[in-house]
């Protein structure tokens, strides 16, 4: 079945949830929603997701709206203020945060906040609040919907959060492939690569080396999976 980019990056997601996950989503919100949906479809029910934007627990929408603050999130089975959200995140109520960044590196580092001199940079990015979290909560999923030596960089410009530093578990999802880290390593690995990718391609787009007996190929989406998440995508 032919299937989109989008679709397999939401189905690595929802096949790395753990039944009775609580999973933090920020501003874009449509393949963590889309991956939230999937996983309690596939087996996975008690699996709850927090939409950081609104502070909503358990957003009751079927839909998979493009923003984490769009207005169809404002209902659910609680709301929580914005301090009581990030404190309880804190303290450890979450258990996977999903993250996109301006720049990723090889040692699991993100930026969000300049890209080039911290003085005078080249472009500001909205800031580092979000990505300071994955030193508390731990599982990262990391999602890009390009895949560029601009962001796979040998060393982020500036450091917003450092997943594996933190000891943490990182899963980056992109259009080409699937990369991470186990808790207590250092260095990103390649997972797999998507059908019809090959390895010299993702290296390519990678400004890191990666090792190409890691170029395993990443299961499609089953038609079980599509047909659960168009079901919510109106597709």
């Amino acid at each position: 079945m032919s299937y989109l980019p989008a679709e397999l990056m939401a189905c690595v997601c929802a096949r790395a949830m753990r039944d009775g996950d609580t999973v933090v989503m920020g501003t874009n919100a449509h393949i963590p929603t889309a991956a939230w949906h999937l996983a309690r479809d596939s087996g996975k029910p008690h699996v709850r997701t927090l939409v950081g934007a609104t502070g909503t627990l358990d957003p009751t929408t079927n839909s998979v709206p493009a923003s984490g603050g769009d207005q169809a999130f404002l209902a659910g089975s609680a709301v929580l203020g914005l301090a009581t959200g990030v404190h309880d995140q804190l303290r450890g109520f979450a258990d996977v945060i999903f993250l996109g960044g301006l720049q990723v590196d090889a040692h699991g580092r993100i930026n969000l906040a300049v890209i080039g001199d911290y003085a005078r940079p080249r472009l500001r990015g909205p800031g580092s609040i979000g990505l300071s979290l994955v030193a508390t909560i731990p599982r990262t999923f990391l999602f890009f919907e390009t895949h560029d030596p601009r962001v796979f960089v040998a060393t982020v410009d500036f450091i917003s959060g450092d997943v594996l530093g933190a000891g943490g578990e990182l899963l980056i999802v992109t259009p080409l492939g699937v990369l991470g880290a186990a808790a207590g390593e250092r260095t990103v690995k390649l997972q797999s690569v998507h059908p019809g990718v090959n390895f010299a391609d993702i290296q390519a787009a990678t400004g890191f080396p990666l090792d190409p007996e890691l170029a395993v190929t990443t299961m499609p989406p089953t038609p079980i999976e599509l047909a659960s998440l168009r079901k919510n995508s109106g597709r």
